[in-house]
């Protein structure tokens, strides 16, 4: 096979004068054309070639860098026999693990090794040459053991650009030189190819010796490129593959669902957001967790200033939520303050179960390289399970118990444990709030050094989350139940619950109720604290009581005729005392130990009171 177009993509001189020289796609398209609409004036043409001429809009390769067309040519290329390595290359592809689609990456990455031959030259004035010189006379390959090793001797001591640089009589190996000087031929040519770059990167597995690399990263279009040319060549060389798992992400787009190119001019540039356009940027955390919450996701990764600006609101709230842990844990010490697991309670047994599952699941998703699964994880705990039932359901405690009660220490140690949990969970995606933590639980102390440590087992409860559950699910209902009634204007804590369970759910329903409150009424209870009102009375429905939902309950809300407690906020003061009896008490029992001298805290920490949780 011969090719009528040169280097330079013009006509060589086989094609006639009329054509030679000609660019293929500029004036030589035309010079055709014009020969084509000649006569000659034969019988054979006596109309010319051409009857109409067009333009029409087809499917063409562009070069990507330059947007300019490209002119397929028929020229002499090296290639790898890929066909005698399928086999051993599928096999040794089937033991790797690809995510986030393990059995479409895999199917992918099959496709691409049915190619029969990999082409590894290319024609280029820059990268690493293939070391092949070529007879001057006959233009045949010139073999010799010595000239390969010779080269890469070469090119080792001086770098790739030494082939472009020295002479063929540098460059060949002195025995070769003498034997063309000694038959009075000249000195073989030295080859114009370089590698394939994926010949290049393909190798870099020789980096780990004799090690396969535990995990790859790139992009989705390296099924055939990179992770195909590493594959290739490993199992060339050594029989196995140089990788045990594969993480394949998606490109960034902007907001329009474009590709990001700088091109294109729609790239926001990581030093943009970290440092922002005038020295206030949204700072690299937040850039990391852009990552991990869109990186692993299976497609293509937005990122806009509204996204990026979501996200911050994220990062944001998470950090304000570690700040009131380390407030609240202030006065803690873990070595002689920490209760043991009996002494706890319900609710702090129950979180911590909870957080026993956030660790797990955490875990889980990092080994699974599922990294949005992390951060979607950690909102929801923080967010759902910290910030809106557990902070509001412990901050009596917290606020208003003696400093060193196990009640209140019992709170401390729940959130001293999900501080640390968070400290750990998070070093890979927030490394700076991390380290903040660490400043303040452990002063020296590093958590990028740190290995996970997994929670106790006793913290795993299935039991107590049994228990709490009825009280959660009636928790919803109210939720829905207050924001469409004519109180919705009052917070939940001013509302007075009264709770009805009707036969179906009877046993189901009030018997783990009663565990949390086993009076009737209550305005202290464990369940009054889980549902954030002011008082809860547990009542059997009438006949006449109208069925409100499938949760056969029957929910009814007024307003507490109870006024706010000077001390701990709840409304529990009956009028016209300023106190609750709780609190009344409390005060009389300190004044006593403070006339004494044995108050357990001072009078400034007594009057401390929960409103000011999240302030």
């Amino acid at each position: 096979m011969t090719s009528a177009v040169d280097d330079d993509g013009r006509y060589e001189s086989s094609v006639g004068p009329a054509l030679a020289g000609l660019r293929v796609l500029d004036e030589g398209t035309k010079a055709i054309l014009d020969m084509l609409r000649e006569r000659d004036g034969s019988e054979e043409r006596t109309v010319p070639a051409v009857l109409h001429e067009t333009s029409i809009r087809h499917s063409y390769p562009y070069d990507w860098r330059t947007n300019q067309p490209v002119i397929l040519r028929a020229t002499k290329q090296w290639f790898i026999d890929t066909h005698a390595l399928r086999d051993q290359a599928r096999r040794c592809a089937s033991e790797v693990k690809i995510f986030p689609h393990d059995e479409q990456g895999k199917k992918n990455l099959m496709q691409q090794l049915e190619r029969p031959h990999w082409c590894i030259s290319r024609q280029r004035v820059w990268g690493v040459p293939l070391p092949v010189f070529y007879d001057s006379v006959t233009e045949e390959l010139v073999q010799h053991d010595g000239i390969v090793e010779h080269v890469a001797c070469i090119i080792e001591r001086e770098g790739s650009d030494a082939w472009w640089e020295r002479s063929e009589k540098d460059l060949l190996p002195l025995a070769v030189v003498h034997d063309y000087e000694r038959r009075g031929q000249p000195l073989p040519k030295k080859g114009r190819d370089i590698l394939d770059i994926w010949m290049d990167s393909g190798v870099t597995w020789q980096e780990l010796e004799s090690r396969t690399a535990d995990l790859v990263i790139e992009g989705q279009d390296q099924y055939r490129g990179w992770f195909q040319s590493t594959l290739l060549t490993s199992v060339a060389d050594r029989g196995s593959a140089p990788y045990k798992r594969v993480l394949v992400h998606g490109f960034t787009v902007d907001k329009h669902g474009l590709k990001m190119s700088k091109s294109a001019g729609n790239v926001i540039s990581p030093d943009t957001i970290t440092r922002g356009t005038t020295g206030r940027g949204l700072g690299t955390d937040l850039l990391r967790w852009w990552v991990c919450r869109t990186g692993t996701l299976h497609g293509q990764p937005t990122c806009s200033d509204e996204i990026l600006v979501s996200y911050a609101n994220e990062v944001k709230r998470l950090r304000a939520l570690i700040r009131l842990m380390l407030g609240c844990i202030s006065d803690y010490n873990p070595s002689t303050d920490a209760p043991s697991y009996e002494q706890l309670h319900l609710l702090d047994r129950y979180f911590l179960h909870q957080l026993f599952l956030y660790d797990q699941t955490v875990w889980l998703h990092y080994n699974q390289l599922q990294y949005h699964g992390v951060a979607k994880e950690t909102v929801s705990f923080m967010v759902t399970q910290l910030s809106q039932l557990y902070v509001p359901a412990m901050k009596h405690r917290l606020y208003c118990w003696r400093t060193d009660s196990t009640e209140r220490r019992s709170v401390q140690y729940v959130l001293h444990s999900v501080l640390q949990c968070i400290q750990t969970a998070l070093t890979p995606v927030l490394p700076f709030i991390t380290h903040d933590v660490a400043r303040y639980l452990k002063p020296g102390d590093s958590p990028q050094l740190k290995t996970r440590r997994p929670l106790p087992l006793e913290l795993y409860s299935p039991s107590v989350e049994e228990m709490v559950q009825p009280a959660l699910r009636v928790r919803e209902r109210l939720c829905v139940q207050h924001s469409s009634s004519v109180l919705a204007s009052l917070p939940t804590t001013r509302l007075d619950l009264a709770l009805a369970a009707h036969p179906p759910v009877l046993d189901q329903l009030l018997v783990p109720l009663s565990k949390l409150q086993p009076e009737p009424y209550s305005n202290s209870s464990v369940l009054c604290n889980l549902l954030q009102v002011a008082s809860v009375t547990l009542t059997h429905p009438t006949i006449e009581t109208p069925l409100q939902d499938e949760l056969a309950v029957t929910i009814t809300l007024s307003e507490s005729p109870m006024r706010p407690c000077l001390r701990c906020r709840r409304y529990c003061a009956t009028p016209p005392a300023e106190l609750c009896g709780e609190c009344a008490q409390f005060l009389q029992d300190w004044n006593e130990a403070s006339s004494s001298g044995s108050t357990g805290g001072t009078k400034d920490e007594l009057q401390v009171h929960p409103s000011q949780v999240g302030r």
